[in-house]
């Protein structure tokens, strides 16, 4: 699927924007893709530390763009594979949790606003990490348990399950105000966790907090702990039945 004709002509603007700024970020198409890149420099400063560096980027614009923020690459092997990278999605630069990265580009989505605010900050650590050996912004979780922490904080709870529960309102997006908040306070889910619910559901798809469902799944399964039938997402049981018939 290729950008609307609207959409083409967003992204030629933004990427012309990018480069009145950062010259050597080109905008092109190869193999069907869309896509920016080249040299980015920056220069930029933690607790009176400043850093100047550069690094050759690749920015991947996604068909649905703007409705879903690009992924980026760093593309001369300068930052090893093992530094965080978004393992499941052609190890591109983890940015943070998908939430919070597609969040992020909601308030401003542009590709100006992404790289300085996203990609920038990214490089940043890791020039900062490589000089000192500490991370500037503190260590964030890998995988699952990232992602498990992540939710942890926007629906300010700290049981596991509890957590399992709301995403999997989101993943079968079955928002349903009368029932029982699966956060076990024992209201419904209208005066609980209903607003943070219906807020969320603007930067993600179904399909995409279905990602985030299994991911955080695999976390508590690895910690030994059991997942309740209750808690089993009915579109995961639609995905798995799907790629059984694939391999039949």
């Amino acid at each position: 699927m290729l950008l609307s004709k609207e959409n083409k002509q967003l992204l030629e603007q933004q990427a012309a924007e990018l480069n009145q700024k950062y010259h050597d970020l080109v905008y092109k198409q190869q193999d069907d893709k869309d896509l920016i890149s080249g040299l980015l420099p920056f220069c930029a400063s933690y607790n009176n530390t400043t850093i100047e560096d550069e690094y050759e980027i690749e920015i991947i614009i996604p068909d649905n763009y703007p409705n879903t923020p690009p992924t980026a690459n760093e593309i001369k092997g300068k930052i090893p594979k093992e530094f965080h990278r978004n393992k499941d999605y052609d190890n591109t630069l983890c940015l943070g949790a998908r939430l919070a990265v597609a969040k992020k580009f909601k308030e401003n989505p542009c590709l100006l606003h992404f790289v300085e605010q996203q990609i920038v900050p990214y490089l940043f650590s890791y020039s900062y990490y490589k000089k000192y050996d500490e991370m500037p912004f503190g260590e964030l979780k890998h995988g699952g348990e990232g992602i498990l922490n992540h939710y942890q904080e926007v629906f300010d709870i700290c049981d596991d399950l509890s957590v399992l529960g709301l995403l999997k309102i989101l993943a079968d997006n079955n928002y349903r105000g009368h029932q029982n908040c699966p956060c076990g306070k024992g209201k419904r889910v209208r005066n609980c966790h209903g607003n943070t619910l219906r807020n969320i559901m603007k930067y993600q798809s179904p399909d995409d907090f279905l990602y985030d469902y299994e991911q955080v799944c695999e976390c508590i399964l690895k910690r030994n702990k059991e997942i309740p039938e209750l808690l089993i997402s009915a579109n995961l049981l639609k995905k798995v039945k799907r790629e059984y018939k694939k391999q039949k």
